[in-house]
């Protein structure tokens, strides 16, 4: 979801979503993936 905030230009949501997912997901391979994302839209 914290995609299409970035891509709607609803950072805020965006960067809140983006943290959220981080503290709450395992999968080092999912985290990779939110990394690289929150890293494109400039969320990090």
């Amino acid at each position: 979801m914290g995609i299409v905030y970035a891509e709607l230009k609803q950072f805020d949501k965006a960067k809140t979503e983006y943290l959220t997912i981080l503290k709450e997901k395992t999968n080092p391979h999912f985290l990779e993936t939110v990394k690289e994302y929150g890293e494109k839209y400039g969320l990090t």
